[in-house]
């Protein structure tokens, strides 16, 4: 079999690491190359195929959008500079057409039109199959995190995604948890193709590698720095912990747009937290699991999530999880500290609890252990490999 991913969702932007996403089909695509019948590979920007090779060890051949001479610098900095990245990757991708004629099956990475829309001429000029994945649903705009015109911008070609999936796609990936069934049945009502449920995981090998390391923060956050992500609650909640305990330190991982980045260290310094919070940036995946395992806990204060893979990641590194109460944490059962969506106070009385009874952190850690074990990238990708032959 042979597949090509799709992944353009990087852009040319700088400050940005390896989402939900992409790290998917990064993980499914290192576990099915491992047999030698299989070829799965990757279409990608210049941002891309720097993040994926440098950071992950993938047997697959790369196809790279480069950025253009002429792109200016200061365009990488911000959201309107993001967005025309991934216009231009968009039609750069259709370039490719003839020479990707080859695979059995493409498979864009995301919902969004600059993955899907090129999959889709590919399977059409090529006469061969199209499948595709659906994350999450983008909320009500006018109740989502971030900005107004951003979320209805979002919202819409979520819309005009669904329209064209059900047009074109053969079939369509949803996770096995509730956000993945109302999904199915609120999006893609409508659809006569094949629906495959999936789930997501964890490469335990490369968190094993990782030692054992000294507790230097008391909670951390991994993640896209977007607003959907709760990452504005970020000082209010962390600032309340410090009234109890003034030395607490949080560390927050993960890249997103300039914008929300100066925004966020703006907030940090007004809030007077500068020495209890600390911004790593995007980090390569072991420096990312160092930091999981140099902390005691897990603060994900996200709105939406189509599963949570970052939340697994802790789990396996042992640290309880205090989040809000998402339906698609249900497929983790009762082993993560959850409160009602948007009560923050709810996640702060959560943390310092937990830092107070420091031997529930360790009494909890077998048990969390336990539970993240389920979910392994090897198992997943045999189960997927199964869908796509079927395909």
């Amino acid at each position: 079999m042979k597949l090509l991913y799709i992944i353009n969702g990087l852009g040319f932007s700088n400050n940005t690491g390896i989402g939900g996403a992409d790290k998917r089909a990064i993980e499914i695509a290192r576990n099915a190359n491992t047999n030698p019948q299989n070829a799965f590979d990757i279409l990608t920007t210049s941002t891309g195929y720097s993040l994926f090779t440098n950071t992950e060890n993938l047997n697959t051949n790369y196809y790279t959008i480069h950025q253009p001479n002429w792109w200016p610098q200061n365009l990488k900095k911000h959201l309107l500079g993001r967005m025309a990245s991934y216009i231009y990757a968009t039609f750069i991708s259709f370039t490719f057409t003839s020479t990707l004629r080859s695979y059995d099956i493409y498979f864009p990475s995301s919902d969004f039109f600059f993955d899907l829309l090129p999959a889709i001429v590919f399977k059409t000029a090529n006469h061969k199959k199209l499948a595709c994945i659906i994350h999450h649903h983008i909320q009500n705009p006018f109740k989502r995190k971030g900005p107004l015109v951003v979320n209805v911008t979002l919202y819409f070609l979520q819309k005009f995604s669904v329209f064209l999936m059900n047009q074109f796609a053969d079939a369509i990936f949803l996770y096995a948890t509730p956000e993945g069934h109302f999904v199915q049945h609120q999006l893609l009502a409508n659809y006569k193709g094949k629906v495959f449920f999936i789930k997501n995981g964890i490469n335990a090998d490369a968190i094993d590698i990782v030692p054992q390391q000294q507790k230097i923060y008391d909670a951390c956050f991994v993640g896209g720095l977007r607003p959907s992500k709760g990452i504005f609650e970020f000082t209010k909640i962390w600032g309340k912990v410090v009234e109890k305990m003034p030395d607490a330190k949080f560390a927050i991982v993960g890249g997103g747009s300039q914008e929300i980045v100066d925004k966020l260290k703006y907030d940090i310094t007004t809030a007077k937290l500068e020495k209890n919070i600390t911004l790593t940036g995007p980090l390569a995946t072991q420096e990312l699991y160092k930091v999981l395992k140099q902390s005691k806990l897990f603060v994900f204060p996200s709105y939406e999530e189509g599963w949570g893979i970052a939340v697994c990641e802790a789990m396996y590194c042992g640290l309880p999880i205090v989040c809000y109460d998402l339906p698609a944490f249900e497929v983790f059962g009762e082993d993560l500290n959850k409160v009602a969506i948007g009560d923050w106070k709810c996640i702060v009385s959560s943390v310092l609890n937990l830092l107070e009874y420091s031997n529930f952190i360790k009494e909890t850690e077998s048990r969390l252990i336990a539970n993240a074990k389920r979910f392994t990238w090897k198992n997943i990708a045999a189960q997927e490999m199964s869908h796509l032959h079927r395909l």
